[in-house]
């Protein structure tokens, strides 16, 4: 390819340049924060970021030495959103100019020879003509001397430098995958989900199981796992899991399985290539990013890529994800049979199955409307009955040389399109009237209240009491009637 294709930025001498390179093995999420503290350095010193080609590990059989395959960063990562914020070139492009690596730091002191005017091994390509080289494990953090620094192009080799969470957090939104990985993730959960939300974990396991074994919450058994679910389908009401995980474990997937019943990203036939590999784990991180709710695994660089996606790509808030650890204490044992346990008290009250409704009089405005229904939402909780949510009641100005609101007149419209149900549903199971109609039709018994001349406290004492009594009633309601409920 000409050079006039691979150049994006000015070339001229005013142009200057800064390469890095990381040590061979760091695995790719490393690398995006390599690339993310050198892009850092690259905006102090304003030189433009030369991008490495990122490097694929490819395993071999047997524990021989991985070999590497290296791809252009362009091919996996969207470097025109990453120009947006600074200018960038690839390494090919940076080599078909010709221009040397005037001063090269290696990073890794041990079997570090500087050298002279001689061709050097750089990011796998061999011959990289290099102006002087020297080995300095620091010369990164000397932002004094390298902002000093008159040669055109300076370059770091054998990096294993990861850019602090507190600044990645102002750069990553601009290091995001290419367009097509967003766009697979989204294909897939609107498969796997239809648009209904969903919990996403991240269950790290296979080499963890021994180099993180004496560490802390870090490994999670099976049961743990499901219990560490369950408990936040418990706290959300969100029934639907998606799992992300390297287990090789049949035993310990099967439990996982029959308890949560997790959708998982099927891998293709070319699974075993490392380019695809790579391409499905970052589908997988875009997946977890777009999940309602995140449990990833503590230490893991792949779960701290994914909690960097959700608030840099796709906006959730912090609270919205969870590492795992040990489970608190009293945390209700998992369930196997795919249910988690009803220790949520408005999940225990729901399956009851038993009723209160409520209806204000027809002239109380929508503030006192709302005060009313606080009333009987206690009432509610006292009782242990699933509260039925009556209509809001609009009323109109009454006619010009009338005093007060015409309540003849009034406009219904349903609870939920004025307040929000889903938080007041997670202290109290809550349904609207329209759908209790629809499910059951009947009420019980009807209070009438309009008689009632009692305080309001003594009045709830008076009514407890009697329901509290007979639990054959399922369905109970206070309310003023009007001439259109005493037709119903």
């Amino acid at each position: 390819m000409p050079a006039s294709q691979l150049l994006i930025t000015p070339t001229d001498g005013a142009t200057r340049y800064l390469l890095f390179d990381v040590t061979p093995h760091e695995q790719l999420n490393k690398q995006r924060r390599a690339l993310m503290f050198y892009l850092d350095l690259a905006l102090k010193l304003e030189r433009t970021l030369v991008l490495p080609r990122a490097r694929l590990r490819r395993p071999q059989a047997g524990g021989a030495r991985a070999e590497c395959e290296y791809v252009q960063w362009s091919e996996l990562f969207n470097i025109t959103t990453l120009r947006t914020l600074h200018p960038v070139v690839e390494l090919e492009a940076f080599l078909a100019i010709g221009g040397p690596i005037d001063q090269l730091y290696v990073l890794k002191a041990q079997g570090c020879l500087p050298t002279s005017g001689s061709t050097l091994r750089f990011n796998g390509v061999d011959g990289v003509r290099v102006s002087e080289s020297l080995c300095e494990s620091t010369a990164q953090y000397n932002f004094n001397r390298l902002q000093a620094l008159g040669q055109r192009a300076i370059g770091f080799s054998e990096s294993t430098d990861q850019m602090l969470q507190a600044r990645a957090a102002a750069l990553r939104p601009y290091v995001r995958f290419v367009q097509s990985t967003y766009d697979a993730a989204a294909q897939f959960v609107e498969r796997a989900f239809g648009g209904e939300p969903f919990i996403a974990v991240h269950w790290r396991r296979t080499d963890f199981l021994l180099v993180r074994r004496s560490q802390k919450g870090v490994l999670q058994s099976a049961a743990a796992l499901v219990a560490h679910v369950q408990r936040v389908q418990r706290a959300t009401r969100i029934r639907n899991v998606y799992l992300a995980t390297d287990s090789e474990d049949p035993a310990e997937l099967d439990e996982v399985h029959r308890a949560l019943q997790p959708v998982r990203y099927v891998q293709g036939e070319d699974a075993g290539d490392s380019r695809a590999r790579v391409e499905v784990a970052n589908i997988e991180i875009a997946i977890c990013g777009a999940a309602s709710h995140f449990l990833g695994t503590k230490t893991s660089s792949y779960t701290l890529a994914i909690l960097e996606e959700r608030a840099a790509v796709f906006g959730h808030a912090d609270a919205t994800a969870q590492e795992m650890d040990d489970l608190p204490v009293g945390t209700p044992a998992a369930s196997p049979n795919g249910a988690p346990p009803p220790t949520s008290p408005a999940l225990a009250i729901a399956r009851h199955g038993t009723y209160l409704l409520f209806d204000a009089t027809p002239q109380e405005q929508l503030n006192q409307q709302r005060r009313a229904l606080m009333f009987y939402l206690d009432l509610a909780m006292r009782l242990e009955r699933t509260l039925v949510l009556p209509r809001a009641r609009l009323l109109r100005r009454a006619p010009r040389g009338s005093v007060g609101v015409d309540s003849e007149g009034a406009e219904y419209v349903r609870w939920g399109e004025l307040f929000d149900l889903p938080l007041l549903q997670r202290l109290h199971p809550v349904v609207e009237l329209e759908d209790f109609l629809v499910s059951h039709g009947t009420i019980d018994a009807l209070v009438d209240l309009s008689h009632v001349r009692s305080p309001l406290s003594l009045l709830c004492f008076s009514l407890c009491r009697p329901v509290q009594a007979d639990g054959g009633w399922r369905a109970v309601c206070y309310g003023a009637p009007t001439s259109e409920r005493k037709k119903g």
